[in-house]
């Protein structure tokens, strides 16, 4: 059936959770957030306490926030997920979880997306790693969901009957895809549709390539082939290139400077050998593997 014979009805983030390091960032954060969740509970949301990983904070309708000794979590969902990564994401330190969803309405004589990729779907075999499981659920009252793939693998996808599982006339004939993605995979799909100059678009095409891989249907039309999940990359900045250096290759030098090596290490970067001078580890290194009898480097004294 032609893509034409669909409606897209909303393509959009659906789901957010940004984590924030204390200091003048998260401060920024939080007062967008407090402001968020005080218009939910103006609304006539109820506010809920939000315990999750150690974080203990406060949650109402769409937003919830919550602090842990290490710095601060955000969880957006529906509109303000939208809205929060354009806001927050240029404030954030990770981003932990993101979900993408594409809501289309269908004519009545549609195939059943959900009984179709059920039909199909694991009898396609993948282009790359292993065959996904399905799973599909009939609720008395949500109607009928798919699950694609597994809830602890990085990408989850689901699709559902939107107007069944919400009761609202305008989602009346929509069923819902939903593609969540989590741990590193989530940053570099928040960084890639933050950036997209069409996000709309973009959302489409990382949620056809994603279900129609999977023999899952997805009705709506294809226009961008060059775009991705696998195979983004963010674009690389001065930012990002000292933060490559402080977690890819400091530790690495300091391993080095131990060993007395600071000399080869300015070496081989085409440094003055003064630039990296050899360095002693803290006292406390040198007692806790004396203890072990079994050091993992060979320190040279002063």
């Amino acid at each position: 059936m032609s893509p034409t014979q669909v409606h897209v009805k909303e393509s959009q983030v659906d789901w957010l959770t940004l984590t924030f390091k204390e200091g003048g960032k998260w401060q920024a954060a939080k007062v967008a957030v407090e402001d968020a969740l005080q218009r939910e509970l103006a609304d006539g949301e109820d506010e809920q306490l939000l315990k999750f990983q150690g974080y203990d904070g406060r949650q109402a309708g769409r937003v919830g926030y919550g602090t842990r000794d290490d710095g601060a979590l955000i969880r957006l969902s529906g509109a303000l997920a939208d809205e929060g990564l354009r806001d927050l994401l240029p404030l954030a330190s990770n981003v932990s979880r993101i979900d993408l969803a594409v809501t289309v309405k269908l004519p009545p004589d549609f195939p059943n997306p959900m009984r179709e990729g059920f039909r199909v779907g694991p009898t396609t075999e993948p282009k790359r790693g292993a065959a996904p499981d399905y799973q599909i659920i009939d609720h008395s009252r949500k109607g009928v969901t798919l699950y694609v793939g597994s809830r602890t693998s990085p990408r989850f996808g689901r699709i559902y009957d939107k107007w069944n599982e919400s009761q609202l006339d305008y989602y009346r004939g929509c069923v819902r895809w939903e593609l969540e993605q989590k741990g590193r995979l989530a940053a570099r799909v928040a960084a890639a549709v933050a950036a997209a100059p069409d996000r709309r678009n973009t959302i489409r095409v990382l949620l056809h390539d994603y279900f129609t891989e999977r023999g899952c249907l997805a009705p709506w039309a294809d226009d961008d082939s060059d775009l991705h999940i696998s195979a983004y990359r963010p674009r690389t900045t001065d930012l990002s290139r000292l933060h490559w250096l402080g977690t890819a290759v400091k530790g690495v030098v300091d391993d080095l400077r131990a060993r007395g090596r600071g000399a080869d290490v300015a070496a081989a970067l085409n440094m003055d050998a003064e630039a990296i001078p050899p360095a002693r580890l803290p006292d406390w290194w040198y007692d806790e593997f004396a203890k072990r009898e079994k050091p993992r480097v060979n320190p040279v004294p002063d």
